[in-house]
């Protein structure tokens, strides 16, 4: 600011010396210089010397000086905005949690196919039974099988700290998977000693493909992931940008045709599971599992259900069917890269 300031005067007193020139030299001579007679080259320094200097010092300040003035280094606080690393990206890595829903929904999709997988899933199931049976249960089984029985490498976060690190098999081994396959806890005295545990994407596919992929089953695609709503996917059937009472006949053939696909392995459904005992404050937190195709048998999408104010869809069983409670899903999803492949945008 202050060279602004100072570079204004200069030109302002430049532009006066200039226009007054002959009278500062005639007062210099008349006034001051009065035993000599003028010299030529001293009449013209006072006369052009001035001005020309403070037009020289106005362009420095007011434009050399701006241009090549060395940036101030920042102060603390901005310094660290600045410099702060950038978020590590995690989308080479998955909670341990979502490894093991993915391996149970093979083991769902494929256990026929499969007497590995079969054996896998029974074997899971009955080890949970005899005390109360809940989906949590089920992925810490997964989950086990993974890290601890195959040595799958897994990470995580030492309370109270915040960052990953990778674990020793011994911290693996020694402790217990609990909680849906989110934390180690100390098998004594049941305190957390890792939590927010997460695996590498590429070795959960290795897994699968290792151990229960046969020779000429393509590895490339991924397994069904529940991430495209049911209300969405009927909406691309039917054409409408709503759906409402007044639609219910396409509605119903759009849900009758999803039914098909599913019971004759084209696509996979999701339903949530153990709904009725979850808060409807944690729907959105409901572990969703792949329905097995023999499902469809029996039971059908239920059109009603993507009408009203929810709109996350359920199942009901066929009419004349009586309905049972342990198995009717709520909160449907299905698998955008198989709906794209059946019904394409």
């Amino acid at each position: 600011m202050l060279k602004k300031i100072f570079g204004g005067l200069a030109t302002a007193t430049a532009i006066v010396w200039w226009v007054g020139r002959g009278t500062i030299e005639s007062w210099f001579f008349d006034r001051i210089v009065k035993v000599a007679e003028p010299h030529v080259t001293l009449s013209m320094l006072v006369e052009y010397g001035p001005p020309v200097a403070f037009f020289l010092l106005a362009a420095y300040l007011l434009w050399w000086a701006p241009r090549h003035q060395t940036a101030m280094p920042a102060s603390p606080a901005s310094s660290r905005e600045v410099e702060a690393p950038p978020a590590t990206s995690q989308s080479a890595f998955m909670t341990l949690r979502e490894a093991a829903i993915e391996l149970y929904n093979f083991t769902q999709l494929h256990k026929h196919e499969d007497g590995d997988l079969e054996f896998l899933t029974g074997f899971a199931e009955a080890a949970v039974e005899g005390r109360e049976q809940s989906p949590d249960d089920i992925l810490d089984y997964m989950a086990v099988f993974m890290v601890q029985t195959h040595h799958m490498p897994v990470r995580g976060q030492r309370p109270p700290a915040t960052v990953s690190r990778d674990l020793t098999r011994s911290e693996t081994k020694n402790n217990e998977i609990s909680d849906g396959a989110v934390n180690l806890r100390d098998t004594v005295n049941q305190q957390v000693v890792f939590t927010n545990l997460a695996v590498k994407r590429t070795d959960l596919v290795a897994f699968i493909a290792q151990r229960f992929r046969r020779e000429g089953q393509s590895t490339s695609t991924g397994i069904p992931q529940p991430n495209i709503r049911l209300e969405d996917v009927v909406k691309r059937i039917t054409g409408l940008r709503e759906l409402s009472e007044r639609d219910e006949k396409g509605i119903k053939d759009a849900c009758e045709r999803l039914r098909e696909k599913a019971l004759n392995r084209v696509i996979v459904i999701f339903g949530g599971l153990d709904w009725r005992k979850t808060p409807p404050a944690d729907y959105h937190n409901m572990v969703r599992g792949a329905i097995e195709p023999d499902f469809w048998r029996t039971n059908r999408l239920a059109p009603d259900s993507l009408t009203g104010s929810d709109k996350r869809g359920r199942t009901v069983p066929l009419s004349g069917l009586a309905m049972s409670r342990d198995l009717d899903y709520y909160s449907i999803w299905l698998d955008e890269d198989q709906v794209n492949a059946v019904w394409p945008e």
